[in-house]
């Protein structure tokens, strides 16, 4: 148990590495409801919320359909 310690504080500190958000430059939008949001953000973020699924990138943060309704919104107003 203790020739663990080591390698369970690495993981630990790799996590930190992922930047929470900043909310007022996240983008996303809803693929599949409120369960599958993609992350529009350019150049891809390290994000704490981020999740790759192939070539995308997933939004899990709790706030992702406020996020997605501000894209929505935002998109409006650049095509009038």
């Amino acid at each position: 148990m203790a020739d663990d310690a080591p390698q369970k504080a690495k993981r630990q500190s790799s996590g930190s590495r992922r930047l929470r958000p900043k909310p007022e430059l996240c983008r996303a939008k809803s693929l599949v409801g409120d369960k599958v949001v993609e992350c529009l953000v350019q150049p891809r973020p390290v994000c704490y919320y981020a999740l790759g699924f192939g070539t995308i990138l997933l939004c899990k943060n709790p706030e992702r359909m406020e996020i997605v309704v501000r894209t929505q919104a935002g998109q409006q107003q650049a095509q009038q």
